[in-house]
């Protein structure tokens, strides 16, 4: 008994939905760094917004199949059941084939967004890492090659992929295009899933970031099994090839969108930095952490910007009363006052290895990226003089 698939309501209604998602996230982003912040676009905000593109061109042509019968529940990727002319078998089999283009543009697309953002996470003094980054990188830019060429290459005249005459491309080649670009797609998805677990114990990141990351991993695992079914939904098929071209459709899909969800997640770090942004670094230290105690900055003759010395120092004067933390004032009898100066060098960031200039602790630098990280462990240089 042949089986059935999803149907085409199913298909477009997980696929639009998916990409509703993936609009809104950028959409957002792109307020945000061009309205808000005032800047101008990264590249991974280029190519997140192309890949969606693609993605909608992908969508696009399932519209097209559906409306022409073709995504019906009982209807084969060969097309055996369709109770259409020749006209619209052919026209079929070549938007089949087209789609493929945009298809492949969306996964890649996806993939390089998600490399160009571990490029402001891994800093540039871990070599071998950023190595390791730039060969996967190398590497996925190979597999999109090889796909494309294959798909438009392998069986020439082009022509031939969606004829239905004997000139037709071989049953083998479209089985092994189909298995030569899921493999390819895979391991470069595997790869770029392993890059972020080589640095991830070498960052201190607060809970919240951390969360975040494991619940973006969690969809990432979902992916690549929703990638396996995908894979042994075709290859498992029966030895007539009755597989339900909507099923085929709906894995794809979900494949393909999933990918675009996860590649966009990153963009909505900067809201929930801006949000503790508002309430000012002050609203942190409001009473006193000591029961009222207060702490002054001693400015040094040439601070610089952000009050920090020309050598990176700052200096602090805690002045402590016999009775509280407050000093002392000056003129009064038998008071005691007591001075330290504690000179501080502030430890550097992962982010000023990544940014121009290396002045991590300027509010804009840090606005820029789409990851925030805390200091990386340092050795931290400082002295009590009493």
């Amino acid at each position: 008994m042949p089986e059935v698939g999803p149907g085409g309501v199913a298909v477009l209604v997980s696929q639009w939905l998916l990409i509703s998602i993936s609009a809104a996230i950028i959409a957002a982003r792109l307020w945000l760094r061009v309205v808000v912040q005032r800047r101008r676009l990264w590249a991974s905000d280029i190519l997140m917004f192309l890949a969606w593109l693609a993605s909608v061109a992908t969508a696009a042509s399932d519209i097209v199949f559906f409306r022409m019968g073709a995504l019906e529940p009982h209807i084969d990727t060969f097309l055996r059941q369709y109770e259409g002319n020749v006209e619209d078998v052919i026209l079929i089999l070549k938007l089949f084939w087209i789609s493929f283009i945009p298809f492949y543009l969306t996964f890649y697309l996806c993939k390089a967004a998600l490399l160009a953002t571990f490029l402001q996470l891994f800093p540039r003094f871990m070599k071998r890492r950023r190595l390791a980054l730039w060969c996967v990188a190398c590497y996925t830019a190979v597999c999109f090659v090889v796909s494309i060429l294959y798909l438009t290459t392998g069986c020439l005249p082009v022509e031939r992929n969606w004829s239905i005459g004997e000139d037709a491309c071989p049953t083998e080649f479209t089985g092994t295009s189909f298995r030569l670009a899921w493999a390819l797609h895979f391991s470069s998805d595997v790869f770029i899933f392993a890059l972020p677990w080589m640095i991830l114990h070498e960052i201190q990141m607060k809970r919240t970031m951390k969360a975040g990351i494991y619940c973006t991993f969690l969809l990432g695992l979902l992916n690549l099994t929703i990638c396996v079914v995908r894979f042994a939904t075709i290859q498992g098929a029966g030895s007539d090839q009755s597989v339900p071209l909507s099923l085929v459709d709906l894995w794809s899909s979900l494949d393909c969108n999933i990918t675009l969800v996860i590649a966009c997640l990153p963009s909505l770090r900067p809201y929930f930095r801006s949000r503790r942004t508002l309430m000012g670094p002050s609203d942190r230290y409001a009473g006193g952490k000591y029961g009222g105690g207060s702490t002054s900055v001693r400015k040094s003759a040439a601070p610089a910007p952000g009050g920090m010395s020309k050598r990176g120092f700052e200096s602090l004067d805690e002045e402590r009363g016999a009775g509280a933390l407050s000093p002392t004032p000056p003129g009064s009898m038998g008071g005691v006052m007591r001075t330290t100066t504690i000179h501080v060098h502030r430890e550097p960031s992962v982010l000023s290895d990544i940014t121009p200039g290396g002045n991590s602790w300027l509010q804009d630098e840090r606005e820029k990226s789409d990851i925030e990280l805390v200091a990386v462990k340092k050795p931290t240089a400082a002295r009590e003089e009493v």
